[in-house]
């Protein structure tokens, strides 16, 4: 294993090692040097564990028994060291091995691993055959226990709390029956989680102390050690979302952190006294009690540091950050938040992978990384009087959301393409004078926006919560949908005083006319043009383009001369998918303008539809069927005649030809993005930039065809006149429907949306 850090993973990843490491540890890695990994693994040296099983795996005379085990020790320790993707090669191995010698044991302990390393990747619908297929080879013991329990961790990853609940439950009842009571707090202390969640607040304490009472009749481990960090951090996150269990829990997360930083001293085991000492340090924050916090959070850095321990290393220096920030000493805090982001940001690098079994790892212990320096750097410039001083702040604080950004969408692809299409990108503020990007930061008490214009970075806080305005928008999203009513006004005037107002006064002596918005989380889920002033839409005044990172790729604007046009649809029904009767209509109308080749019905057949991009290379690709995007970028899907395509599999097709002959846009017409599910959003907006394509036109919601037909076809037509930008293009043809009484509702319009390069 490389010398370099892991990928990011939540605690209960990372301690879980512990509890697996005894699945490899069959009778052939009793003795010699697979018994020495298997040590090595349980005591967090995970490189060391990694070359002693590979040095088995290879060796000449290793049995097939003895290979297949090594091979899935080796896996185990590059996903405890955050390698997911890199342990997926090893654990086929020792699956294919394993079925050789119809060993369902083996076999079962495989499929284990592989469901953790694709939950991990965030393909759950894999993992979830892996483990299902698992448990129906193993009956009973602590294997059946272990994949039990993350049968239960794939299901809370996919929302199916009370399933899980039952899974937890399940597993603590097979290990009690089979003696592994580590495996048993484990999974009640997983059970308290989710009966948190659900509300049951005394029904979680109770579980907490079950499991507190199991692990009591342990002898001393690093199993042990594991299984009470587990149990700290549980009770830790009742006490923070708890009213009549907070001080009970509270105690329960004090106990059981203290006593695993004993046992963990006693066994010299310095990985897991960082975890120990980590969770005592956030308790005692918790408490305003600083200098004790900071004292343990030193201690924790050091130990990890000790124990190499690169996956966490970034959880101490961000802890420490915000204990600085708390005693008010804001250089340290910046430097430890800056740390710390580095290290998110070069594991990320390193480790193909995304951070967690969805985004909830990346939301939860990723994120606020960033958006914690973000704060800090916004509010020093409060803090100084210097302009220079107070913007240079404000471009660090950009250039960090920047890289936020970036990590969001390599975490949603699991995909590196964005960083290295970045390397390339132009600053957008070299593009256009007359244009004025804005960035809403959404902190959990306030709204930060940042406009950039002009080569300036000026600063505006709204001071509404995070929560409040989730809710507003996921209101404003339903309402839009709904086109018998204008229940949407009031909505779309308020978000407009939040979102717009704070700057629109100083854009107005700039002369700026366009406004290319980087949405955050939610935000992605609503058309900005059809914020509304209490006169007009924000349509009528500006044109309107969305990116999601603040940079783009070779942004140039598109000649009408040069164009190879691709247009294909789908009109009739196909499968779950109802009919788009005005599709050969909306082709033929805007064949009629810009030309090109036409697949239309049976004859948009996925086969021919790649072929032809391959060999013919189109620059601009119109697609008029169904689009929908999921919560991944495999869940993401067009609509072909013959079946489906995934947005990977475009997204991979368009690829392919980006450095010979770009795609200078792509239009899907009919897209679907689900609500409330911002993820989704982001999807729509990323596929610009992974793909490769300089723009995208989409939809955030199916729109009647009918409309979408009058609205591309104008756009198109618009694109067509000499100096005009797709970003106007698409502006003129909204002001035109606008107008037109049969479509002034924003349901009709407003769905679309330009999605990075405007020009």
């Amino acid at each position: 294993v490389a010398n370099r850090p892991g990928l990011p993973v939540s605690p209960e990843q990372v301690l879980l090692a512990f509890e697996e490491a005894d699945t490899f540890a069959g009778s052939t890695l009793a003795t010699g040097a697979a018994a020495a990994a298997a040590l090595d693994f349980s005591q967090g040296k995970f490189r060391s564990a990694a070359e002693g099983w590979g040095s088995v795996a290879n060796a000449a005379d290793a049995t097939p028994a003895a290979r297949s085990d090594s091979l899935r020790g080796f896996a185990q320790a590059r996903q405890a060291s955050g390698q997911f993707a890199a342990s997926l090669a090893p654990l086929d191995e020792a699956l294919t091995i394993a079925r050789g010698m119809q060993d369902s044991a083996r076999m079962a302990a495989a499929l284990g691993g592989l469901a953790n390393a694709q939950l991990a990747l965030g393909e759950s619908e894999v993992a979830e055959e892996h483990v299902n297929a698992a448990l129906a080879l193993v009956r009973n013991g602590k294997l059946r226990a272990m994949l039990l329990n993350n049968r239960g961790n794939l299901l809370v990853a996919k929302g199916r709390l009370q399933p899980a609940l039952e899974s937890y439950t399940e597993s603590a009842a097979v290990a009690r029956q089979a003696n592994a009571h580590d495996y048993e707090a484990y999974a009640l202390a997983n059970a308290a989680a989710v009966e948190a969640t659900l509300g049951r607040e005394a029904r979680a304490y109770e579980r907490i102390q079950a499991a507190n009472a199991t692990l009591r009749t342990l002898d001393p481990s690093y199993a042990a050690v594991s299984a009470r960090i587990n149990l700290g951090i549980r009770a830790e996150r009742l006490a923070s979302r708890s009213h009549g269990q907070a001080s009970r829990a509270l105690l329960e997360a004090h106990a059981s952190f203290s006593s695993a930083r004993e046992l963990a001293v006693r066994l010299a085991d310095r990985r897991s006294l960082a975890f120990a000492l980590g969770g005592l340090s956030r308790l005692y924050q918790s408490e305003n009690r600083l200098d004790e916090a900071e004292g343990l959070a030193r201690l924790a850095l050091a130990n990890a540091e000790a124990a190499e321990e690169d996956a966490s290393l970034y959880r101490w220096h961000w802890q420490l950050a915000q204990i600085y920030w708390a005693r008010g000493a804001t250089q340290n805090a910046l430097d430890s938040y800056l740390r710390a982001m580095t290290l998110v940001d070069a594991a990320r690098q390193e480790a193909r992978a995304s951070y967690g079994s969805n985004d909830q790892v990346f939301r939860t212990s990723v994120m606020p990384v960033y958006q914690g320096l973000v704060a800090a750097l916004l509010s020093s410039s409060d803090r100084v009087s210097d302009d220079a001083t107070k913007s240079k702040l404000l471009f660090q604080a950009r250039d960090v959301v920047e890289r936020l950004k970036a990590a969001e969408l390599r975490d949603y692809f699991h995909d590196e393409c964005v960083a290295e299409l970045n390397a390339q990108a132009v600053p957008l503020e070299q593009i256009s004078n007359d244009t004025a990007i804005v960035y809403p930061i959404l902190l959990p008490d306030r709204l930060e926006i940042l406009v950039s214009s002009s080569a300036v970075v000026r600063r505006y806080t709204v001071h509404r919560s995070r929560d409040d305005i989730t809710h507003l928008v996921r209101q404003f999203r339903r309402h839009l949908e709904n086109r018998t009513t204008r229940e949407y006004l009031p909505l779309a005037q308020e978000l407009y005083q939040v979102l717009v107002a704070p700057f629109v006064k100083d854009l107005e002596s700039s002369h700026v006319d366009t406004l290319v918005f980087i949405p955050d989380g939610v935000l992605y889920e609503i058309p900005m043009t059809a914020l509304h002033d209490g006169n007009h839409f924000l349509a009528e005044r500006f044109a309107i383009a969305v990116t999601p990172m603040l940079r783009l790729v070779a942004p140039q604007p598109l000649h009408a001369t040069q164009l190879n046009v691709l247009l294909a649809g789908v009109s009739t029904p196909a499968g779950q998918f109802s009919a788009l009767p005005f599709v050969a209509e909306e082709i033929r109308g805007i064949q009629s303008i810009i030309g090109g080749t036409v697949f239309l019905d049976d004859r948009f057949d996925t086969a021919a539809f790649r072929k032809y991009v391959t060999e013919r290379q189109p620059n601009v690709i119109h697609v008029a069927s169904h689009a929908v995007f999921g919560g991944t970028a495999d869940s993401s899907f067009l609509v072909t005649h013959d079946g489906r395509l995934t947005m990977n599999e475009l997204q991979q097709l368009v690829a392919q030809t980006r450095f010979r002959k770009p795609l200078e846009l792509l239009t899907l017409s009919a897209c679907q993005t689900a609500e409330g599910d911002e993820r989704a959003a982001l999807g729509l907006s990323g596929t610009a930039i992974r793909a490769g394509a300089r723009s995208v036109l989409g939809s955030l919601w199916t729109v009647s065809d009918e409309a979408t037909g009058e609205i591309l076809v104008e756009f198109y037509r618009a694109l067509g006149e000499p100096g005009t930008s797709k970003v106007h293009a698409l502006q003129q043809a909204q002001r035109k429907l606008i107008s037109d009484p049969r479509f002034a509702h924003p349901y009709y319009w407003s769905a679309f949306t330009l999605i990075s390069n405007w020009l």
